[in-house]
């Protein structure tokens, strides 16, 4: 991993791996506690992870989530991470993703070719917040759009929490999710996952741009041996964007 600088992304595989269905190697997820922040799945596509605080978490499809020890071999097959010293930090009513979205890009209107790097917290009022968590490959090699079909979707109210995220720009739709792509975990740590709708009257947002981003390529055949197509459509249904 590259040296633990504030406001540059890590990031282990890319978006159109998954789509291809490149899941069977990844970085131990434990190594990601240098970074105070990000999202992404592991292996075999099985679960979700949110990173915050430097600590790392597993969605189950079963909706449980639980810490990732130092012990634990859970491998990251697709991770986003950073280190946040935000630029900004302002409050603003989130009626949906799109409204974040277009608040964090009015914000930095002039840096629109940049990454942005954020994590908003509730005040006061708790999220309405519509998760997925991702079930696992079938088999090797299933694509991210086949396991979506069978994600499991949750649904939460007034709930105590944060959403951390990453919006990447349109050219980069493939290496990362072009746009908006978010996790939730609430502060109990009883419930997280891959955001899909989300409603707060008031949210404190962190943001920061970024303009550094390091790339690790899993290594291994499997990863040589695909076409990496960037379907935009197909991304796009994945995430929920």
């Amino acid at each position: 991993m590259p040296p633990n600088r504030s406001n540059e992304i890590y990031q282990y595989s890319l978006i159109s791996a998954l789509m291809a269905g490149v899941a069977d190697v990844g970085i131990p997820a434990s190594d990601l506690v240098q970074y105070s922040q990000g999202l992404g799945t592991f292996t075999t596509l099985e679960g979700e992870l949110t990173l915050l605080d430097g600590k790392v978490y597993r969605s189950q499809p079963d909706g449980s989530v639980h810490e990732v020890g130092h012990d634990d071999d859970d491998k990251a097959t697709f991770v986003m991470a950073t280190k946040l010293a935000p630029d900004t930090i302002f409050r603003t009513k989130v009626g949906n993703k799109d409204t974040l979205q277009q608040k964090l890009e009015k914000t930095f209107a002039e840096y629109k070719n940049m990454f942005i790097a954020y994590r908003a917290r509730n005040v006061g009022k708790g999220w309405k917040v519509k998760i997925r968590i991702i079930g696992g490959q079938q088999y090797s090699g299933q694509s991210l759009s086949e396991v979506g079909d069978a994600q499991k979707l949750f649904e939460y109210d007034d709930v105590q929490g944060e959403i951390v995220g990453f919006t990447s720009p349109s050219n980069w739709q493939g290496v990362s999710v072009a746009g908006e792509h978010m996790h939730f975990l609430s502060n109990d740590r009883k419930y997280g996952g891959h955001v899909l709708e989300l409603e707060v009257d008031e949210a404190e947002v962190q943001a920061a741009v970024v303009s550094s981003l390091y790339i690790d390529l899993p290594k291994g055949g499997v990863f040589n041996n695909v076409d990496l197509m960037v379907d935009d459509e197909s991304i796009r249904k994945c995430e929920g964007s």
